[in-house]
């Protein structure tokens, strides 16, 4: 299959800028060089129009990563924006949704000197958000909630480019899991684990199994896992670990 073409990842540029209103990019010729390097550490998944748009969201990435590090108020707006955009469409009203957004850039901020790969910043920010949101649907105790039933999403399934974004690292992560771990619950564990920041408890009562059969499905992939380096890497590449997601090292693997 045939890398992208630069006029391919142009075409990417102009589309996402004008949806997403990015306007960090001073040069746009460079952000597009560091888009079709992106897209060649992709490698050949995926046809050249998705991965141009997945090279593109990891350039501006680096961009607003760089941004939000230097505290420049348009990056955090932007991010802000973002969320917003999501929580609205996730059915919070306007005040709850900017107080969402609000929330989900200070943890970014907070958090961003533990981010590995600066390229991931987007679909790390996604998944604090969406932590954001579930905890806030909890403690409200309303009836807003994230539908999984869709699958392992990140984002609204209603906005193209999250979801297009969120299948290539699915595709990509269970290709890589596929071969070391044959077990499909302990693959599902591990990846709405490391992609939704699930735990083994959320997980068990959305596929309503018993709670120690996803603690162990998550203990077992952890222990293949960390024999990885390989794995490990793409990891960090991809949503920002450095390390596998924490387990708790004091509980046995059959807790109940």
């Amino acid at each position: 299959m045939s890398d992208p073409s630069r006029d391919d990842v142009r075409a990417a540029w102009v589309r996402l800028s004008q949806r997403y209103a990015w306007r960090l990019a001073r040069d746009e010729e460079a952000l597009l060089d560091q888009a079709l390097e992106q897209c060649r550490a992709l490698g050949p998944s995926g046809p050249p129009g998705t991965r141009a748009q997945i090279g593109v969201w990891c350039a501006y990435s680096v961009l607003l990563y760089r941004g939000l590090v230097a505290r420049d108020e348009r990056a955090a707006q932007e991010l802000w924006l973002a969320c917003m955009r999501l929580a609205l469409r996730a059915g919070w009203a306007p005040a709850e949704a900017e107080d969402l957004a609000q929330e989900s850039v200070a943890r970014v901020l907070a958090k961003l000197p533990t981010l590995q790969s600066p390229a991931a910043l987007l679909t790390w920010a996604l998944r604090l958000f969406r932590s954001v949101m579930r905890e806030s649907s909890r403690a409200a105790n309303t009836n807003t909630s994230i539908d999984h039933s869709s699958g392992l999403e990140l984002a609204e399934p209603t906005d193209p480019m999250f979801a297009v974004e969120q299948r290539m690292i699915e595709q990509q992560l269970a290709e890589r899991l596929a071969g070391l771990l044959p077990n499909q619950l302990e693959q599902e564990t591990l990846m709405r684990i490391v992609l939704l920041g699930e735990k083994p408890r959320e997980i068990a009562r959305d596929l309503q199994l018993p709670l120690y059969r996803t603690r162990v499905a998550k203990w077992r992939a952890l222990e293949r896992l960390r024999q990885d380096p390989a794995l490990l890497a793409f990891l960090s590449d991809l949503i920002g670990y450095a390390d596998p997601p924490p387990d708790n090292p004091g509980a046995e693997p059959y807790e109940p």
